[in-house]
């Protein structure tokens, strides 16, 4: 995936406003289209979404025509199929394309995380000026190295692998910050993030509170924790917003509430993937600047701070019982399809064995599926073993207890797991996800990459599923992420089943 070079435009003038979200950027028209062109971005889901809906039209559309033609009375669902997918397409089609600036005068108005596109500044808007840098105790040289050059910026983004402290720095800026007499807002993905974060904070800082629907936040401390959903409302008052996990920032929720950081003159993004499914890479950056220090996965494993992976990309081909292969439409939605072969006995079967195998070696194992419906349905497989509890959004106990070391095996969603919960000492990940997308595959990876002093070594079993043409696709796109990490990666046929892996 390509990166974002963060260059300038020769030619462009930027200048701050009013409005400390955006700034004023002046030059000839021949430059200022050229900018309009770059900050005008197509989101790819919709884009997709918006195809195949036009292609559904057309056919009942069709199927409509043919009963007019022939004099009929067209069938009342075919007119409402028609009437539904025309009303989806007028809705979703202009946010197809998004354009990151507003035309205002002789210039355009662009977001401030932008500073780096003027080549020349009327003024130092894009230095940090407010927030006397701050190194906590403890910190990794690459952390402090990392403290050091976002604290030269008013607005800026940290890409940091999951594993190699992330957290640690988000803390570290809100604690400056709060000691710069700067309100602060930290915005993480989950409610139980923001009580993980409190607590980190007020080992160096008393004047913190959380903010979710299972945290009822004191409005008169330095610092406030908050996850994305909580913080609409309450995000006018900050000065300085630092988000973890600042993919997300490019979601349509997450512009309508970064909208009202009317006093936010200093901005933070941390993320460990700086880039989108959807092609909308260059919004995540629109708020919270450009990347101004990385450490890849790649570095951390090179330079010792990270386990070395092995990964196993297992196929597997469902059968019943007389031998025949579980074929599933390709017209099927994926989520059919998952239902059916991820959920089947010979994944199931493999599965189980492949775990106890691994514990029977005191290794600790993550499990990923896609649902936490086809988590209970191994969980259920295994007759309902307590070895085998599901955690989710609503039952968190079984994480405490992996964290804890009271367990050796933790089944979830990856959607629950695959961002910022810290377990520190997973040898094993099994991966049922089936899923295509970059980022949920780097984030998921991250559980197991995180070294002690026991481990040196983690794997990775990614267990890809046949029948179903996506999930075939999606394999081949996760063995290219793999690759990228490390070249060890062993793809393991349904022959070779026969031993442990």
């Amino acid at each position: 995936m390509a990166k974002i070079k963060f260059t300038a435009v020769p030619g462009l003038i930027g200048e701050i406003t009013d409005n400390p979200l955006f700034i004023k950027v002046k030059a000839t028209q021949e430059i200022l289209d050229g900018v309009q062109k770059k900050l005008t971005i197509t989101n790819k889901s919709i884009s997709y979404r918006l195809y195949k809906a036009k292609e559904r039209l057309q056919f009942f559309g069709s199927k409509m025509q043919y009963y007019v033609n022939r004099g009929k009375e067209v069938p009342e669902f075919i007119e409402q199929k028609c009437a539904t997918l025309t009303a989806e397409i007028k809705k979703i089609e202009p946010l197809a394309r998004e354009e990151l600036f507003i035309k205002e005068g002789d210039g355009l108005s662009i977001p401030a995380g932008f500073w780096w596109l003027p080549e020349t500044k009327k003024t130092e808007f894009h230095l940090n000026t407010k927030i006397k840098p701050w190194i906590m105790d403890g910190l990794r040289d690459y952390q402090e190295d990392a403290m050091e050059q976002v604290f030269k910026y008013s607005r800026a983004t940290i890409m940091m692998a999951t594993g190699l402290g992330k957290t640690l720095l988000a803390v570290n800026i809100a604690i400056a910050s709060a000691k710069s007499g700067m309100r602060t807002m930290v915005i993480v993905p989950t409610q139980y993030l923001v009580g993980q974060t409190v607590k980190v904070i007020k080992e160096h800082h008393d004047s913190v509170t959380g903010n979710s629907s299972k945290h009822k936040p004191k409005l008169g401390s330095d610092i406030m924790v908050s996850t994305v959903q909580s913080a609409f409302g309450h995000i006018g008052a900050y000065q300085t917003v630092i988000i973890d996990e600042a993919h997300h920032t490019a979601a349509r929720t997450w512009t309508e509430l970064l909208s009202g950081a009317e006093q936010a003159t200093n901005v933070y993004n941390l993320t460990a993937t700086p880039f989108r499914a959807d092609g909308m890479d260059l919004a995540i950056h629109s708020f919270g600047g450009p990347v101004v220090f990385e450490r890849t996965v790649t570095w951390g494993i090179e330079n010792g701070w990270l386990a070395t992976p092995k990964f196993y990309s297992v196929e597997l081909v469902p059968r019943v019982r007389n031998g025949h292969k579980v074929i599933v439409s390709d017209r099927s939605l994926a989520t059919t399809a998952y239902s059916k072969l991820v959920s089947h006995r010979t994944v199931s079967k493999y599965l189980k064995r492949q775990i106890l195998n691994a514990l029977s070696k005191n290794k600790r194992c993550l499990v990923l599926f896609k649902t936490v419906k086809a988590c209970n349905r191994f969980r259920d497989y295994c007759k309902k073993d307590p070895a085998f509890t599901v955690a989710h959004s609503k039952n968190k106990k079984p994480i405490d207890a992996f964290r804890d070391g009271k367990v050796n095996l933790l089944v979830s969603n990856d959607r629950l797991l695959s961002e910022g919960i810290d377990i520190p000492d997973a040898d094993i990940l099994f991966l049922l996800t089936q899923n295509s997308s970059d980022v949920t595959t780097f984030q998921s990876i991250g559980r197991v990459l995180r070294k002690t002093k026991e481990k040196s070594e983690a794997v990775v079993i990614d267990i890809s599923v046949t029948g179903y043409e996506q999930f075939i696709k999606a394999a081949a796109k996760r063995r290219k992420v793999f690759k990228k990490i490390h070249d060890d990666v062993k793809i393991i046929s349904e022959k070779a089943h026969g031993s442990q892996t």
